[in-house]
């Protein structure tokens, strides 16, 4: 019977090839090479046949097939994980968003109809203060005040919530 290393300077090679063929990655293929090895040399022992390369191989296909099914239950890559995690973040802001949106917009509700006009036009619509003025036929100062009071009682009343 001969030694692992012997094994090794003979089919590590041959065996490489044919893992990486299955593997596609080739520095995954070098770490199932080495695994294969490693069972290999664990069972060395128990090896009762007489052409040990047809058994190599055996292992060798082994050890893929495990490093694939280990590969299925670590599926998510780093790039994957952040980007998934970036778009959860994103699903996750813009339905607190709508949400805040959905609120804000009932309480805006409760206020009087020209403060509501006005909160759109400067607020939603993002005209300046001088333009809400004469569209309100207001003078900036008045908008000014109105959009102050009416942000500090919208910010009230979401910190409330």
């Amino acid at each position: 019977m001969e030694s692992i290393d012997e094994l090794f300077a003979l089919h590590s090679r041959d065996l490489l090839h044919y893992i990486a063929s299955i593997i596609k990655d080739p520095m995954q293929a070098e770490d199932v090479l080495q695994e294969t090895f490693y069972k290999a040399y664990v069972a060395l022992d128990s090896y009762e046949g007489t052409n040990i390369r047809p058994w190599l191989f055996t292992i060798a296909r082994h050890a893929s097939m495990d490093y694939f099914r280990k590969q299925k239950r670590l599926v998510v890559t780093d790039e994957q994980f952040f980007s998934s995690l970036a778009e959860d973040f994103e699903l996750e802001q813009q339905l607190f968003n709508k949400l805040l949106l959905e609120d804000t917009f009932a309480y805006l509700a409760t206020f009087p109809k020209k403060q509501q006009k006005l909160f759109l036009l400067k607020i939603v619509h993002h005209l300046s203060y001088e333009e809400c003025s004469e569209i309100m036929k207001l003078s900036v100062s008045a908008c000014k005040s109105h959009i102050f009071r009416m942000r500090a009682e919208i910010k009230k009343h979401v910190e409330r919530d």
